[in-house]
């Protein structure tokens, strides 16, 4: 069990996370094949899930048939709340990727109730504000707040790589509300704390987009750490800062 316990909550996350999928792959097999010869099937419903999610990012959209409930893959046992996300957020992204909205909504929307705040909160809205985006229900809720939302919760948890998650999508979104200079401040401090780690998926599409935005930003290495951080004020308090030599 600590075999799986390292591969579902480590091994397999991160390297979908930094866009290796032949890694992925290969630890998503040890997965399965150690949770099936030793009849854990709450690992094997966690690998299942990874499978599906690497499948759909070589392209096949299809990967997975629609479950009959949107937590028909859920076990509700008491011990196993916190591992019983595994897998979660990186098949519901997947849905997403693949325009397959719908199923990425009800997963999302099922998960968000039970969880209770905890480490896959920062991800889960940001997916939520994902989803949003590509559906624009009339009436929902406006996909900024939720991304601004999700970086609250992963500055709260102290999450580099979710808070990095979150701010990419605000800052795209930022980008095509035509609000740019709001986007770098949002996305360029965030992308200065990171010292290593640029040629992962996240990191190079920080700096494709800063690149895009065509202004200078903070490099990599600059930013304060996280206990040293200040938050930037709203967009409607930073309004209302009076320049120096205006009084």
């Amino acid at each position: 069990m600590s075999l799986c316990m390292a591969l579902s909550l480590g091994a397999c996350a991160t390297s979908l996370w930094v866009g290796d999928l032949t890694v992925a792959t290969r630890y998503t097999r040890m997965l399965l094949d150690h949770s099936k010869e030793h009849s854990l099937q709450h690992w094997q419903l966690f690998g299942t899930r990874f499978h599906k999610a690497i499948l759909i990012r070589r392209g096949d959209a299809d990967a997975g048939a629609p479950s009959p409930r949107p937590d028909a893959d859920q076990f509700a046992e008491p011990g196993i709340r916190l591992r019983s996300f595994s897998g979660l957020a990186e098949l519901a992204e997947g849905f997403v990727l693949a325009g397959r909205i719908e199923e990425a909504a009800a997963m999302v929307r099922v998960r968000l109730e039970q969880s209770d705040g905890g480490w896959i909160a920062p991800e889960l809205l940001r997916l939520k504000g994902e989803v949003l985006l590509s559906s624009a229900p009339e009436g929902s809720q406006d996909p900024e707040a939720l991304f601004r939302r999700a970086l609250g919760e992963a500055r709260r948890h102290e999450a580099l790589s979710f808070e990095l998650r979150a701010a990419l999508s605000l800052a795209r979104l930022l980008r095509d509300r035509h609000r740019p200079l709001e986007a770098i401040s949002c996305l360029g401090p965030v992308y200065a704390r990171f010292t290593e780690g640029f040629g992962t998926n996240d990191l190079v599409a920080a700096k494709t987009l800063l690149d895009e935005l065509g202004s200078s930003y903070p490099q990599p290495g600059t930013g304060p750490a996280m206990s040293d951080r200040v938050d930037p004020p709203p967009p409607q308090a930073a309004a209302q800062v009076v320049p120096r030599g205006a009084l």
